[in-house]
This record gives C-alpha cells, structure tokens and sequence, in this order.
C-alpha cells in the first residue's frame, strides 16, 4: 500500500488528497486509519461496546467541494474503506487477457507463414473513473487530538498497462447564486420545477405556498354599476419598491393593464365613483389609477378586486 497523506489534527482540520499522485490515479481502495493520540479530558465512554465506544471526532468527506459521505470517529482505533468501483480490476484483467489472445493470434499466423492480419482492439484504452474523495474537514470532539493516516491499494496492472490513470470525475454543475430567506422562487431565475404528471404528480409536487405564483383573476369580475376598491401595485422600472393605489369604481372590471408605452396603469371599467353624487355610467371606459414618466415593469403588476 502506497501512503496518500498523513496529518495531526486537534480542533479543526484538513487531510487533502494529492490529485496528481499515481498512488491516487491508480488507487483501488482507499483505506482511512484514524488513531486518538490524545483523549479528551471529559471523556465519555459507553461500555456496552468493547472496545468503548465514544465519540472524538467527526469527519466530513468532500469532493470538488461537495459532500460525499459523513463518518464519526467513536473508538480509538478505527478505519474506513473506500471501493467506488467494483469492476474496475476485472476489466483491467480482461484487457490484459485479450490482449494476450489478439497477440497469439498475430504470432501464430507468423509463424504459419500466413498473411498478416491487423489487430483490433476496441477495449485496451478503457479506464476506471476516479470517484474518490479529494479531501476530508475534521472537528474533533473537545481538546482530543488525533492522527489519520490514508493509504491506497493499486489495482494489478500488466506491464503493458503501466500507464492506465483513473478517468477524472465530471465537474459539479454550476453553483447556483445564494436566494435571500422569504424571497419567492418564480420571482428569481430558478422557479419551481413543474410536476411530471398532472398537477402535483399525485401529490409529490407541492411547492412551498410563497413559491407558487398566484394566478391573476379571470375577467370580467364584479356586476354591472356595484362598487368596489381595486387596489393596484407595480413597480417602476427605476425602483425595487412598488407604486401602490386603491380605486373606487364601478363594475364591471373588464381589465387592468399596464399602457403600450408603459407609463400608465389602466382598469377598463364602468367609471369612477369616488366623487359624490356620480351615477354609474352606460359606456365601458379606460380610468387612469396610476402613472410614472419613468416608466412602470408590467410583470410586477399586482391587484386585488373588493367589493364596497
């Protein structure tokens, strides 16, 4: 077995795995010994195990900074064996056995006297993928201190095969940017996933409520020259912060939008009826609630319709 790295640690600490070592590109199985070189001063030990069992460290293994596995350090001496993959050894064999085959056929039809033929070998640049680890974060429990040493067993290679490396593992995907707490997802440029099937693939697709967009009313909405407050929000395209109103007019509400050129906001409805003594109007019309020379964002447009 070839020694990948050796490290002391009390605290807080880091064993990293040397990529580029052949020890490490050829590994097979990859064993963590960890030794408790000083015990904590309030140990505390449960005898129902022998040896005691305990708790002095825990120990996080990464790789490409992504968590792989999580182990606890609980008995002074203790080990763990890492085998991502499993075939790997018997591929090499393989390899190294039809290679054997394609070049005793090559020899035998030499010494036959025979044609050359050409020797084809699909598998010979086949490799296992490295799915190791590359570093483990280590807290230990009080002031224990310990040692961990990693080791790596090789896989059994023919001389021609000398040379075989693991394939490096494929990158993470791309790191999505942090969401502030409470901000809703459809809002960012990562919205919920929709369902498979259905509306919630049989209830398996619920988003959290504040990440499922509320849908704007269908209309018309209301009765024919009934009152109601409509209160309208929507944010200028300088600002974060909404620009907010409450109207009162007459339904039927037939729409509200924001203006083609986007400076005013509009509900087509029966009129207004804030002043006093005005009487519901016969004609559907257009009344202005809000206006901005900046300019509004009509996908901020927001409004809730209440009856007086």
């Amino acid at each position: 077995m070839a020694t990948l790295a050796t490290r002391v640690i009390s605290g807080k600490g880091l064993v990293k795995i040397d990529l580029e070592a052949k020890a490490f590109k050829q590994a097979r199985i990859i064993t963590t010994y960890a030794q408790v070189i000083r015990e904590p001063f309030n140990q505390y030990l449960n005898l129902n195990y022998n040896p005691p069992r305990s708790r002095y460290a825990q120990m996080v293994y990464l790789r490409n900074g992504y968590v792989q596995h999580v182990r606890n350090l609980e008995f002074k001496f203790q080990m763990w064996e890492d085998l991502p993959e499993t075939s790997a050894q018997n591929m090499y064999a393989i390899q190294c056995a039809y290679d054997g085959i394609l070049t005793t056929f090559f020899n035998l039809g030499n010494a036959l006297a025979l044609p050359s033929i050409s020797v084809t070998d699909h598998i010979k640049d086949w490799v296992h993928p490295n799915l190791f680890w590359d570093e483990i974060k280590i807290v230990c429990y009080a002031d224990t201190a310990i040692q961990v040493t990693v080791e790596s067993l090789t896989y059994d290679l023919c001389p021609e095969q000398e040379d075989k490396e693991g394939a490096p593992p494929p990158p993470p995907p791309p790191n999505v940017p942090p969401i502030p707490p409470n901000t809703p997802l459809p809002d960012t440029d990562y919205p919920p996933s929709e369902a498979y099937d259905g509306e919630n693939d049989d209830g398996d697709t619920i988003p959290y409520p504040i990440d499922v967009p509320e849908l704007p009313p269908e209309f018309p909405q209301g009765e024919r020259c009934v009152k109601y407050y409509v209160y309208v929000s929507c944010r200028t395209a300088t600002s974060n912060f909404p620009v907010t109103t409450t109207a009162q007019l007459f339904g039927e509400i037939e729409n509200i939008y924001v203006s083609s050129d986007n400076t005013q906001v509009l509900v087509t409805c029966y009129g207004e009826w804030a002043t006093p003594f005005v009487f519901c109007p016969n004609a559907i019309q257009d009344k202005l609630v809000l206006s901005a020379s900046e300019g509004f964002n009509p996908d901020t447009l927001e409004y809730t319709i209440t009856p007086y």
